[in-house]
């Protein structure tokens, strides 16, 4: 058994009718420590699986787990785990390939909930995101790094790909289908304190994104328990969290799924997380990552695997704390959106999703014929991500698979999972930030090489300022630290 297998989509099992069907009981986290001084880069993703695979029980699967820290050859490994009410049956981890790629397509990774200096906050990676687009076919990356309160600023050809969706693409299990036509959102919504209030908010929000964007929102559900999330930092500092009742959850995604499986594309939930007192106070300082974020990734990577379909999350902000942040008066300039978000932090997710790609199953059996518009691991020409992040399964998968890995040295998080701490060598190439980035990613996608000499890297910063003023976006919004707009902008 490997941690790398799938359970078997749910609503595969739903269209079989089948009598058993898979119910979560638990979710929880667990930390463990792994020894990988002398493991190759190139083996190291499937020799942590087999380890973590030793520490899985028949009734359980991991839903989300990565590297946070890293300290004399010894990893720790944090995971969030899915106990289910029976045992859960297994794929071999797919090892097929689907032909040569024929695309140029980079994936731009920014983690949740690690205080990222750039995507920590509310889409304060959009610019850099559509910086990437701009030279490639497509920029996919995960909902959190372009998610701007009510709305998005996502170019075109940025493809809105929640986290376990993108590993499983990594791992070769899905292809994604850009599509032009908007997708069909079900909604789910915690039933939590104050619940008249906040469904006040939501619906409002709901009807600005079906008035302005055209967003078909075809139907929503109450779970019928509060889902009783709470948040809380790991020992490696990262934001992550516990839901309380995971069961009502997925009881409304089973309600709209009997109703109207084939006619809903995403998922869109919205549920109340209980954070440490001070924790939105510190986080709109500046002082620690959002206190939101890890859990939002746990919520939507179990349902995401429960459906098999596109999910994200957007927090659903208890009373007090909305009229507390609207009347707050100081804030970090990249924290900005949470005031106008707070009584509507759905928007941008309800049109993030909107524009998803559906998500295409892979038969391993079965070798098929996936249409040329399709996007897959094999098109992938770089990783994008933080400098001192590179412990996700993108990244990892990313070595084994020889693709080059450009860690962002402007982009710092809480982490210390680095090039060298985690022995990536050539596999990963340091810049300075994203306008270098953006300069070696062109440079790859025209088929040069990004192994360069000292005279080619010393060239990157003016072609990153080339491309970047191309597209005539702000240039101070591309680097760290952010000057407040009060003292940047001229009268």
């Amino acid at each position: 058994m490997s941690v790398w297998d799938i359970e078997q989509p749910f609503l595969e099992i739903f269209h079989k009718h089948t009598k058993e069907n898979v119910m979560i009981t638990k979710v929880y986290n667990k930390q463990v420590l792994i020894p990988v001084a002398g493991i190759s880069i190139k083996h190291l993703g499937r020799y942590i699986a087999s380890h973590l695979a030793k520490i899985l029980k028949p009734n359980e699967q991991i839903l989300r787990h990565s590297v946070n820290f890293v300290k004399d050859g010894v990893a720790t490994v944090e995971m969030a785990i899915a106990e289910a009410n029976r045992p859960l049956s297994k794929d071999i981890y797919p090892n097929y390939e689907h032909g040569k790629g024929n695309k140029k397509v980079v994936v731009h990774i920014v983690p949740t909930g690690v205080r990222a200096s750039i995507g920590g906050y509310i889409a304060d990676a959009s610019p850099v995101t559509n910086l990437l687009a701009s030279i490639t076919d497509y920029c996919i990356t995960n909902p959190n790094a372009v998610n701007a309160a009510v709305t998005t600023y996502m170019a075109p050809n940025v493809v809105y790909t929640e986290g376990h969706s993108i590993d499983n693409f990594f791992m070769n299990r899905i292809v994604l289908r850009p599509t032009k036509k908007l997708n069909q959102i079900g909604l789910i919504l915690d039933k939590g304190e104050d619940y008249d209030s906040i469904r006040r908010f939501v619906f409002q929000t709901a009807e600005m994104c079906r008035l302005a964007g055209g967003i078909n929102i075809s139907n929503y559900v109450i779970t019928d328990e509060h889902v009783g999330s709470r948040s809380f930092q790991s020992e490696s500092g990262a934001i992550t969290g516990e839901i309380g009742n995971p069961g009502t959850l997925i009881r409304g995604m089973d309600k709209l799924l009997r109703n109207r499986a084939h006619e809903i594309d995403a998922f869109v939930v919205g549920t109340q997380i209980q954070v440490p007192e001070g924790a939105l106070d510190l986080y709109h300082a500046g002082d620690i990552p959002d206190p939101h974020g890890g859990l939002e990734a746990i919520v939507s990577h179990m349902l995401s695997w429960r459906s098999g379909k596109m999910v994200a999350h957007g927090p659903l902000l208890y009373k007090d704390e909305i009229y507390g942040l609207l009347e707050r008066e100081q804030f970090d300039a990249r924290a900005t959106g949470e005031i106008i978000g707070s009584i509507g932090y759905l928007g941008c997710v309800l049109a993030g999703l909107s524009r998803a790609p559906r998500i295409h199953f892979l038969n391993s059996n079965v070798k098929e014929n996936l249409s040329p518009d399709w996007l897959k691991v094999a098109d992938v020409a770089a990783v994008v991500a933080p400098w001192n992040s590179l412990g996700g399964l993108p990244m990892l998968i990313a070595a084994e698979r020889g693709i080059p890995i450009i860690a962002v040295k402007d982009n710092d998080t809480l982490l210390n999972v680095t090039k060298e701490t985690l022995g990536y060598g050539d596999s990963v190439i340091e810049v300075e930030n994203y306008l270098e980035a953006a300069a070696l990613v062109k440079r790859i996608v025209e088929g040069g090489s990004y192994r360069l000499s000292e005279k080619e890297r010393s060239k990157l910063l003016s072609e990153g300022y080339e491309i970047a003023e191309n597209t005539g976006m702000a240039l101070e919004s591309l680097v760290r630290p952010v000057v407040a707009f009060e003292d940047f902008a001229r009268t």
